[in-house]
């Protein structure tokens, strides 16, 4: 009897592994390319490196633009713009704060309508107060100021403030037997008094409280 070696009669094993083998080597070089992107993503993330620059959803305002808008979109000065002042001289009547207390002006226009006073202020000084701004121009007249009282206005600026609810206005009646005592008129009447003496204007004393004037007295000069 013969024997038929086994061998000869089994499949050939050899492609077959080649083949596993082959698909095996591409599957984990494959995972190893994977991973190895995925590691070098994640440590420039980390390290906030050499990764390119995302396109950002806001866009950076440029130096020009910056100097024309705002922080909020708002129409800015430029830097080395000075700011306007809060009044303007000439005329202007741009609202300005003045603080509480009383102060001297002279009374340019009063709109009874709307309740605004604009006025020029002033210095008034009397006594004491006057004969030491007298001598710094005039130190050879130790008496003071002939007239007893100096007005010092250095600036043009006017300024507009609103009335009081409840505001008292007293003015000098130059017919009154005693001129020197203010008499008590209506603020609607302010206006027409004003413009009747606008040739020889004489100061007021504005009194104000939390911005708004509550008191006008007209002060009489000899």
């Amino acid at each position: 009897m013969h024997r038929i070696p086994l061998y000869r009669s089994a499949p050939r094993p050899g492609p077959v592994r080649r083949r596993v083998i082959d698909t095996t080597l591409r599957t984990v070089v494959a995972s190893c390319v994977a991973i190895g992107v995925s590691a070098a993503a994640g440590c420039g993330h980390a390290s906030g490196g050499n990764t390119a620059p995302t396109a950002s959803t806001s866009a950076t305002p440029s130096p020009v633009s910056a100097g024309i808008l705002g922080a909020q979109g708002i129409p800015a000065l430029p830097s080395d713009s000075p700011s306007p002042p809060p009044d303007s001289p000439g005329g202007s009547t741009t609202p300005a704060a003045l603080a509480d207390g009383k102060s001297a002006a002279y009374l340019k226009t009063v709109d009874a309508h709307a309740r605004t006073v604009t006025f020029d202020l002033i210095e008034l000084l009397m006594g004491d107060a006057a004969t030491k701004e007298w001598l710094k121009t005039h130190p050879d007249e130790p008496d003071g100021p002939p007239e007893g009282y100096m007005i010092v206005n250095d600036n043009s600026r006017l300024r507009t403030l609103a009335f009081a609810a409840q505001t008292s206005v007293k003015v000098v009646d130059l017919n009154a037997s005693d001129p020197s005592i203010p008499k008590p008129i209506k603020l609607a009447d302010l206006p027409g008094h004003l413009a009747g003496e606008r040739q020889a204007a004489l100061p007021y004393w504005l009194t104000v409280k939390n911005g708004q004037v509550t008191a006008l007295e007209e002060v009489y000069l000899a």
